[in-house]
């Protein structure tokens, strides 16, 4: 592989996490950690972020980066109730909701079902790829990994990527879906999106960048 072909795949990989980063406040996509010269409090920030995700240490970096590598993260919880709804009529689905209490779980239980024809092969995979993506740059930000570690597997999830979603549009409307499905951005009654949720603010923040709807990449 050519510099040349390595920098566009690593510009490639690297912008699987665009839009969680922007969410995030990230200065820099194509930067490796896409914050420069983090100072201390945007480095506390960060770190409060990983641990919210579970990582405090290289250790816990690793043991978490390797379950969504090996679609152990949310979308398993979403196949898996994909699985439970193909037992299930519209009756006996309205009578689930009914009988929850909790709205969250309702609420993700809804995203689940409506979307349980179209996403039965994909799931909601591209969120576990953009989480990737984005705790693997934040852990090396914080020095939990390495640059090489970050590039090597930044390029190891871009074929992924690739063999899942055609373009940037399809890949982070699924980034945006998992998002909804694992935290309560949507009215239950309307099922809209709430304005508060940062990840669809952070998707129309770069649809008015310039030049944003030239792809920055197509798979």
């Amino acid at each position: 592989m050519t510099q040349e072909t390595l920098e566009k795949k690593l510009k490639e990989g690297l912008n699987l996490s665009a839009l969680m980063l922007n969410a995030l406040g990230g200065q820099s996509d194509l930067s490796l950690s896409g914050f420069e010269n983090p100072d201390r409090s945007v480095f506390n920030h960060l770190m409060r972020f990983l641990n919210s995700k579970g990582i405090f240490h290289e250790q816990s970096a690793i043991r978490i980066l390797q379950g969504l590598l090996s679609d152990n993260g949310p979308n398993k919880k979403f196949m898996d109730q994909l699985r439970v709804y193909d037992t299930f009529s519209e009756a006996d689905f309205m009578a689930y909701i009914e009988a929850t209490r909790d709205s969250f779980a309702s609420k993700s239980a809804q995203i689940a079902w409506i979307n349980r024809v179209s996403l039965r092969k994909v799931g909601i995979r591209g969120y576990d790829i953009s989480l990737y993506v984005l705790l693997s740059r934040l852990s090396f930000t914080c020095g939990l990994i390495s640059e090489k570690e970050l590039i090597r597997r930044v390029l190891h999830i871009l074929p992924i990527a690739a063999s899942l979603f055609s373009d940037w549009q399809e890949y982070n409307d699924n980034v945006l879906l998992g998002n909804h499905y694992t935290t309560p951005t949507m009215q239950l009654d309307s099922m809209e999106i709430l304005p508060s949720n940062n990840l669809y603010a952070a998707w129309h923040r770069m649809m008015q960048q310039e030049g944003i709807l030239v792809h920055p990449f197509k798979f």
